[in-house]
């Protein structure tokens, strides 16, 4: 939190507003939100950002600031820009979790986890489903060069999430995977969705692809330790060792459910 008031601080909050004015196509009122965050007033600082754009925690992560908002900031004329993207993200990322909070009277959603893709897995993707290594072929065959994660508590977590996803303005479902009722051989268990965001550049709006995980807390610790292993180059699973990890995933499933119920 600290960083982020730091990162907020160092905007000057410039009358003539050339991250907004020049910088940002729709024309976000950059400044005035984050001087809400100095004042941390987050709940001003979102409805500020959702007067122009709708959710901003992806936004804030996929959308080239570099190239609009952060490459129009005076700062950056002898120095670092404004960190613009990440406190929009940061902005996001607490709506999400107190609107959901006002909803349902408690965390819905423990927390949230993003990655971009790195180039080498790309091209070793494309590869694997044998696509041309050119950008077109990328987009139409690459759905997961953005990701995000959200953990929550509860099972039944998931699909409140899901359908608050799915009903956000101007976002499509592309694909959709429901691992919850119908979990993967090795006991995985989760829904993914293929988002389509919006991102507007200066001449055009494009739709990029995000795919989201949804899982439980106890699902996450189980899938994070069986990524890690199964991915380790010095170590073979065996069929043994590969039969518990199954075992484990179906007695978090039992757990899931149980927690459920108690809930």
């Amino acid at each position: 939190m600290e960083e982020i008031k730091s990162k907020a601080n160092y905007c000057l909050n410039c009358v003539t507003k050339p991250c907004s004015n020049k910088g940002c196509p729709l024309n976000n009122n950059i400044p005035g939100f984050i001087k809400a965050i100095k004042e941390e007033n987050y709940k001003q600082a979102y409805e500020i950002l959702s007067e122009t754009t709708v959710l901003e925690s992806v936004c804030g992560r996929i959308c080239p600031h570099t190239k609009q908002c952060q490459g129009s900031c005076v700062r950056g004329i002898k120095g670092q820009p404004v960190s613009i993207g990440e406190l929009e993200a940061f902005v996001g990322d607490i709506a999400i979790k107190e609107e959901y909070k006002l909803f349902y009277n408690y965390d819905l959603i423990d927390h949230i986890n993003f990655r971009i893709k790195e180039s080498d897995s790309i091209i070793k993707k494309m590869k694997n489903k044998e696509c041309k290594l050119t950008y077109k072929e990328m987009i139409e065959n690459i759905n997961d060069i953005a990701g995000i994660r959200i953990v929550c508590s509860l099972k039944k977590d998931i699909f409140s999430i899901k359908n608050l996803l799915q009903k956000l303005p101007g976002v499509r479902t592309i694909k959709e995977k429901d691992y919850v009722t119908n979990p993967k051989k090795s006991g995985y268990s989760a829904y993914h969705i293929i988002l389509g965001i919006p991102v507007v550049l200066s001449q055009q709006i494009i739709y990029v692809k995000v795919e989201v995980q949804i899982r439980t807390m106890a699902m996450d610790f189980w899938s994070s330790l069986e990524h890690k292993m199964k991915y380790k180059p010095e170590d073979v699973i065996d069929k043994k060792t590969s039969k518990e990890w199954v075992n484990c995933a179906k007695i978090i499933n039992k757990l899931d459910n149980k927690m459920m119920l108690m809930s």
